[in-house]
């Protein structure tokens, strides 16, 4: 008696398939698993028993090993998902009023400078409303306390006067 089948899913960050192959002397599941990143990291699992005695008893107990397994693999695999899910991403909309001393609120080297140290996030220009008070969009990577970080260091630059958030950082 020889069988097989295979268990995929897909998740938004992580695709995985688990095969399952039986015959009467061995068990053997592969667990495949693919981030988002394209990184693929596979599984293997193997039982040797032997079942030399046949009867009823060790047909059923293969079946049991066999749903034990993929079981086995299944949770493996889910359990791979939560691991690998990438933080949710900071897309904020702020107002920003500066100090009127600023001599080109517009330029894309001062709304760099005002995020100081934080290299990952990005300030865009939205929307000029006056000489001192600009709709900016900032972006970057998750999770939400770094993104909340990156709005506290525009917030303590000299040349800003107040930050309204718009969107809640995610």
């Amino acid at each position: 008696m020889k069988w097989e089948f295979v268990f995929r899913l897909k998740h938004s960050s992580v695709s995985g398939e688990i095969r399952c192959l039986q015959t009467p002397r061995m068990l053997q599941g592969v667990q495949t698993t693919t981030t988002a990143a394209g990184e693929t990291h596979e599984a293997l699992s193997i039982d040797h028993t032997d079942r030399s005695t046949g009867g009823a008893m060790t047909k059923g107990g293969l079946r049991w090993i066999g749903t034990l397994g993929a079981v086995a693999l299944a949770s493996g695999l889910l359990s791979n998902t939560s691991i690998a899910a990438a933080p949710a991403r900071c897309d904020v909309r702020l107002t920003v009023e500066l100090t009127p001393d600023v001599p080109d609120p517009t330029d894309e080297a001062f709304l760099d400078s005002l995020l100081s140290n934080q290299v990952d996030y990005q300030l865009s220009l939205r929307q000029e409303r006056s000489d001192s008070l600009l709709v900016v969009e900032l972006v970057g990577p998750g999770p939400a306390y770094r993104c909340r970080n990156a709005i506290q260091t525009i917030r303590r630059d000299g040349r800003v006067l107040s930050v309204r958030v718009h969107k809640r950082p995610s």
